[in-house]
Parts: C-alpha cells; structure tokens; sequence
C-alpha cells in the first residue's frame, strides 16, 4: 500500500512540474514555428542584363535588358518552388537574316526549382529551370520553343519582408536560327508576404 501511494505521489509531482512548461510552450512558439511563419510566398522583380551567344559562337554574341518577375512559393524551409517570366530581346544573327539594331522581343515563362542555403538575413539558392520562350520559333517551325538550365543566387532581407535579390543564370534554348546559349545577371527586390 506504501508504495502504492509512493507511486501516486511522484506521479502527480511530476505531472505538476511538468504541466507549467508544457503551458510555457504552448504560449511562445518555438523557433522553428515562427521561422516558418516567417518565410512565406514571396513576390519579386527583377531587372538587369542578357548576353547571348548564337550556336556557341562569340563573335555572334548580342547584349540586351532583361527584366521580369518571378513568384517564390516555398515547399520546406530549403526547397522552393518559383515560376517566373522574363522579357528580353535576341537578334538572330547565324541562319537568318538579323532582326535589325534593336531585336526580337522574346517572352520566357519558367518554372524554377530552387535549393535555399538560409544564413539568417542571406539565402544563397542554387536552382534548375525549364519552361518555353514564346517569340522564338522552334527548329520544327512551332511558334515556340523551350529552354532549360541552371541558376544561383543571392538574397539579402533589409526588413522584414523586403529583400534584396541577385541572380546568375544560364539557359539553353534550341530554335530554328540555331542554337542560343544566354547568361542573365538580374538584380531586384523581393517582398514577402
């Protein structure tokens, strides 16, 4: 019967110191929950350069502004998942007669599959990407073409949900000028909502 009640004793002492940091943490969410809370679907712009190179050849390169938008919605805490759309201009030079000084405008729609290194305030992000160029035309003469390729980056939060943002990417597109290898280099800002 000592025992017994020995046994209840300590049980109920200990369900008793218990029960306070169990209330504590129910009232203050822990780290991990506000990070998440923290890190929601964001919206960017983005603004900078397009170098293209026409079937790998360099002197057959043309410069050109890029700019778009793109569209963070994260899946974990490293893995997002980024649709985006840039405008740009490329003059077809091999295989064609060239667009003239200013160039085809060209829309690309993708959609990016960012990997995310978070380093308090910094994400660098190392992706892959794939989608369609609409205004180049393929090499079976559809009225489109897809591209696919890599990108990094790196994102700075000066506040809260305002961040700086830079990319670094490279794409393939085959059509039916020839093949055109492109490198952006975009800055911009994010928003968080």
């Amino acid at each position: 019967m000592r025992k017994a009640t020995l046994a209840l004793i300590v049980s109920v002492l200990a369900l008793a110191m218990a029960m306070p940091a169990a209330a504590r943490a129910a009232e203050e969410p822990n780290e991990a929950s506000q990070e998440s809370s923290a890190r929601g679907v964001s919206l960017g712009l983005l603004g900078g350069v397009n170098w293209q190179i026409n079937d790998g050849d360099r002197t057959l390169s043309d410069l050109s502004e890029a700019y778009g938008f793109f569209v963070d919605i994260p899946i974990i805490s490293t893995f997002y998942i980024a649709p985006e759309a840039l405008i740009y201009r490329i003059n077809f030079i091999k295989g064609s007669q060239p667009d003239g000084e200013y160039g085809r405008g060209i829309t690309e729609l993708t959609l990016n599959f960012k990997f995310i290194l978070p380093l308090g305030a910094h994400r660098f992000s190392l992706g892959m990407r794939g989608g369609a160029v609409v205004g180049a035309q393929a090499a079976n003469d559809f009225p489109m073409s897809g591209h696919f390729g890599a990108m990094a980056g790196y994102d700075f939060n000066f506040l809260k949900n305002l961040g700086f943002v830079t990319r670094v990417i490279y794409d393939f597109v085959p059509i039916k000028q020839g093949n055109l290898h492109k490198l952006f280099a975009l800055i911009g800002l994010r928003f968080t909502l």
